[in-house]
């Protein structure tokens, strides 16, 4: 796909060549950033960025949107205010701890731990390692794997407003962003 259809596609914009070679973007109704190899488009908002925050705040939770307010209604970017979004979720979610919850394991085992699988043990030579699935409950679920991905993301995203101040927790500070804590140990059902 060239890059030009993926500006017109991801931003829903209209391109046009101008006499000189340079390009003319017109987006449609989608603000963001999209990297194209070495280089980055930016379409920002016409509104104010603390007008599209609340937007994106009241639509996320119209009944405790004034709680996230005062985290985003003082960034300075788009990225920065989405940002502070996640990580005013993030905090809220992992509070108690990361989440937990029982997933479906198969692997060889050298002991039999919950069911053999006999479709596949059937077709081996040996008896060991023993084809089993189980579950496992533990904190490696996809809903912390996609916290730890966002986290990731957020950690390498440049940002203007970033604070010197190794304990400041700014929309645009990495140093308010941890990791999920993974348990050393799950706990597993047969």
């Amino acid at each position: 796909m060239t890059q030009r259809r993926l500006v017109e596609e991801h931003f829903e914009a209209t391109i046009t060549t101008e006499p000189d070679d340079t390009y003319r973007v017109q987006p449609g109704s989608v603000v963001g950033s999209l990297r194209i190899g070495d280089r980055t488009v930016v379409v920002e908002p016409k509104l104010p960025i603390d007008r599209v925050l609340f937007m994106t705040a009241y639509t996320a939770d119209p009944h405790r949107w004034q709680d996230k307010w005062s985290t985003i209604s003082s960034t300075g970017s788009l990225t920065d205010g989405i940002a502070a979004l996640f990580l005013t979720a993030y905090h809220r979610t992992v509070a108690g701890g990361p989440l937990r919850a029982y997933r479906t394991v198969e692997r060889d085992e050298p002991t039999i731990k919950g069911r053999i699988r006999w479709e596949r043990q059937a077709r081996r030579p040996g008896p060991l390692p023993v084809a089993v699935r189980y579950q496992l409950h533990d904190d490696d679920i996809i809903e912390n794997q996609i916290l730890r991905a966002t986290i990731q993301v957020l950690r390498r995203q440049p940002s203007p407003t970033t604070s010197s101040d190794p304990d400041s927790h700014e929309p645009g500070s990495n140093s308010g962003i941890s990791p999920t804590p993974k348990s050393p140990r799950g706990t597993s059902t047969a």
